[in-house]
């Protein structure tokens, strides 16, 4: 039997509780990374908790995002 991955619906919102993007994914990093696909700002988005670890996030927006770790740390 092959692994599948169950998809769940995840909302990424601001801090204010504005959704940004509403999507089903694996998980909320891959919610993030299809936000970035799409060129969708995060700015102003509250990730924190969120494991982004291995998540490309060159070409984000994220201006004021709430994050748990500094964005210098991933090469922002």
């Amino acid at each position: 039997m092959p692994f599948l991955k169950i998809k769940r619906r995840f909302k990424i919102k601001k801090s204010d509780g504005t959704i940004i993007l509403e999507t089903k994914a694996a998980n909320l990093r891959v919610a993030v990374q299809i936000a970035v696909e799409r060129g969708v700002s995060l700015s102003g988005a509250d990730l924190r908790g969120a494991n982004l670890e291995r998540a490309d996030l060159t070409a984000a927006k994220l201006k004021n995002t709430k994050m748990d770790f500094e964005q210098k740390d991933i090469g922002l």
